[in-house]
C-alpha cells in the first residue's frame, strides 16, 4: 500500500501532531500491507526552511521537504504544485493530511487524484475558545468542518476531538478514532544512546544529575492553556514543604526553538512567580528535539503535565514508556491515559498544593516510583502500542480502498 503523508511538523518536537505523525510513520512501516507480504511504502511531505530537500530514510520511505508557504493564489499553492508531481510519481492508495495546512493540501491532491482515498488528522481544534464560560464558534470550526466536508474519512486520537467534531455536526459515520501509540524499544534505545549528549545538553542548563539530586521535567509548551503557573508554584509548595532540603531542578521543557514574542511574555511572567515563590534560581526553560528529549525523560525523576486542556496528552505516553513516574492534573483528555495510583498520581487542576504533596510522594518513596514506572510501561504496551496503531491505520486505509 502506497501512503503519503502530509505534515508540516515533521521531523517532530516532543508531543504533539508531530511527534504522532513520526510514530504514526514507523507505525506503518513495521506492519504488511494485510492480505500480502510486501510492507507498506510511505512518502512524507513535510516543511523546511530552507530549500525543498529529499532524504531516502529508508528503502520503502521517502521524506520531501518544502517550504510550507500560505502565498499564492490559493493557501499552500506551492506545497499543493509540490504534491501533484509528488503524486504523479508515487501514485498513493492513501493521501492522509495532518493538522490543517496538510489537510488543506491533502484536499487538493484528493481532487485532482480522486481514485486515491483521503484521511484527515487533526491535532489542534477551536473547539477550547471560551468567553466567561461559553464556547467561543468562530471562523476555524467553519474551516474545518469545510475541510472535513472534503476528506472521505476522519481518524482521531482521543475522545476529546471526536466529541468537538460531532458537536460541530460531523457525522458519526465519517470518523475513527485509533489510539496513538510509540515504538516502545526503539524509543528506549534512543533514550539510553544519547544520554551522554543529554547530561551535557543540562550541565549547560547549569544542571548536574547525580544521586544526590532530581530533575522535575514538565515537558509542555509555553502556553497559558498549559497553566505551568501551577508547575511553578508547586515548585515554591515543595521546597516549603521539604525545607530546601532536597536538591531539585524544575525543568520545563517545550520552549520553542525561536519563541514568539507571547513565549516570550509568558516566560517572564512565569519567571517573576519564580521569583516570588523562592525558586528562581531552580527554575530553567530549554528546548529538546524529539530524541534527544527520550534521554532527558529518562534522566527525570518525575514528569509532570498540569494543563487544565488537553486532547490527550501524548507526552505522558512517552514518559510511561521512558519508565518516568508521571503526575498529571485529572482533566479530561490525559484521563484517557492515566489511571490514578495505578500508572500515575494526579491532581486537580490549578492545585499546587496537591501537586507538590504527589511530587514529594514521588522523590520520598522508592517503592511508590517503582511501581508507577513498571505500570507505566505496561500501560503503553496494552494501549499505545505503535504496531497496534499501524495494524488500525492499514486496515481502515484498506476497507476504503477496497469497499466489499
Amino acid at each position: 500500500m502506497r501512503v503519503l503523508l502530509i505534515s508540516s511538523q515533521f521531523p517532530p518536537v516532543p508531543g504533539g501532531g508531530g511527534a504522532y505523525t513520526y510514530y504514526l510513520t514507523k507505525a506503518l512501516l513495521s506492519v504488511t500491507t494485510l492480505g500480502g507480504n510486501s510492507r507498506n511504502e510511505i512518502c512524507v511531505l513535510t516543511h523546511t526552511g530552507l530549500n525543498p530537500r529529499v532524504e531516502r530514510r529508508k528503502p520503502n520511505m521517502e521524506l520531501h521537504a518544502v517550504p510550507f508557504s500560505r502565498a499564492g493564489r490559493v493557501p499552500y499553492e506551492s506545497v499543493i504544485t509540490y504534491g501533484l508531481e509528488l503524486c504523479r510519481k508515487f501514485r498513493p492508495h492513501v493521501i492522509h493530511g495532518q493538522h490543517f495546512e496538510g489537510v488543506c493540501v491533502a484536499t487538493h491532491l484528493k481532487a485532482a487524484f480522486p481514485d486515491g482515498v483521503s484521511f484527515a488528522t487533526f491535532h489542534q481544534s477551536p473547539a477550547g475558545d471560551h468567553i466567561e464560560g461559553l464556547r467561543q464558534r468562530d471562523a476555524r470550526v467553519a474551516a474545518l468542518v469545510a475541510l472535513v466536508t472534503q476528506v472521505d474519512r476522519v481518524i482521531v486520537t482521543c475522545n476529546v476531538y471526536r466529541d468537538e467534531l460531532l458537536s460541530f455536526g460531523i457525522s458519526p459515520e465519517k470518523i475513527d478514532m485509533i489510539w496513538p501509540g510509540v515504538d516502545l524499544s526503539s524509543v528506549v534505545s534512543i533514550g539510553a544512546g544519547r544520554r551522554c549528549l543529554a547530561l551535557d545538553a543540562l550541565r549547560n542548563l547549569g544542571i548536574v544529575v547525580d544521586k544526590s539530586s532530581h530533575v522535575v521535567l514538565c515537558p509542555a509548551r509555553l502556553d497559558s492553556g498549559k497553566d505551568l503557573e501551577t508547575f511553578i508554584r508547586a515548585a515554591g509548595a515543595l521546597k516549603r514543604r521539604t525545607s530546601g532540603k532536597l536538591q531539585v531542578t524544575f525543568l520545563v521543557a517545550g520552549k520553542s526553538e525561536t519563541p514568539s514574542d507571547d513565549e516570550n511574555r509568558y516566560q517572564a511572567q512565569l519567571e517573576y512567580i519564580a521569583k516570588i515563590e523562592g525558586v528562581a534560581d531552580d527554575l530553567r526553560f530549554a528546548s529538546f528535539g524529539l530524541h534527544d528529549m527520550f534521554a532527558v525523560y529518562r534522566l527525570s525523576s518525575a514528569c509532570v503535565l498540569p494543563s487544565v486542556r488537553e486532547a490527550l496528552g501524548l507526552v505522558l505516553i512517552e514518559a510511561m514508556a521512558l519508565r518516568v513516574p508521571v503526575v498529571a492534573a485529572n482533566v479530561r483528555g490525559i484521563t484517557d491515559v492515566i489511571e490514578p495510583e495505578r500508572n500515575a498520581l494526579d491532581f486537580p487542576p490549578r492545585d499546587h498544593n496537591k501537586l507538590s504533596e504527589q511530587l514529594e510522594r514521588i522523590l520520598h518513596e522508592p517503592e511508590l516510583a517503582k511501581r508507577l514506572r513498571a505500570s507505566g510501561v505496561r500501560t503503553v504496551k496494552e494501549k499505545f502500542d505503535h504496531r497496534r496503531m499501524g495494524i488500525e491505520h492499514c486496515l481502515l486505509y484498506k476497507r476504503l480502498i477496497n469497499p466489499q
